[in-house]
């Protein structure tokens, strides 16, 4: 549309390590313009990315949440995996007995680890891959299943009860505490 000073659009799709060119026209009604001469841009060569590991979480008998970050893409979007097992296997993928593909991530990542038995050390580790290379965590973190889930604690509350059928405190109430 109609516009006068400095202007800018984003290109999209873009390949890495390669000269892009572009220029600008105008045009009114006496005409169209092209801004001379036209310019041009490289786009970045990607470098592998960087991955660390997080502390697992929500971690019962049988399951676990395997948590990690992309520190840096490298400029391309990584592929990322995560490695987990009841014995360390470093920078191996074929040592460990286990693995979850998360796809391509930026940023934190989780996946859910299931089937897990019950008051074992289990470790993991983070792998991700770019076209420019791959990164592995290390070290490995490790966690331990707890023998048996918590049971849940039933804890006393006070409610009021303001409608048709009960008024006042009930006393007789209590609350199941999430497990």
């Amino acid at each position: 549309g109609p516009q006068s000073g400095t202007f800018s659009a984003t290109a999209t799709g873009l390949q890495t390590n390669t000269t892009y060119y572009f220029a600008a026209p105008a045009s009114n009604s006496a005409g169209i313009a092209w801004a001379a001469p036209s310019k041009s841009f490289t786009t970045p060569v990607p470098s592998p990315p960087v991955v660390t590991n997080l502390p697992a979480t929500g971690i019962t008998t049988t399951n676990a949440m395997l948590n990690g970050q992309v520190l840096s893409t490298g400029g391309e979007m990584p592929a990322v995996t995560i490695y987990y097992g009841t014995n360390d296997g470093g920078l191996n993928a074929a040592a460990w007995s286990n693995s979850i593909s998360l796809g391509i991530n930026a940023g934190t990542f989780s996946a859910s680890a299931s089937g897990l038995t019950a008051n074992t050390t289990y470790y993991y580790t983070a792998f991700a891959t770019n076209s420019a290379g791959t990164a592995w965590v290390a070290p490995s973190q490790s966690f331990t299943t707890p023998a048996a889930n918590p049971s849940a604690t039933r804890v006393p509350v006070l409610t009021y009860h303001y409608d048709n059928t009960r008024q006042g405190q009930n006393t007789n109430e209590t609350l199941l505490t999430p497990a």
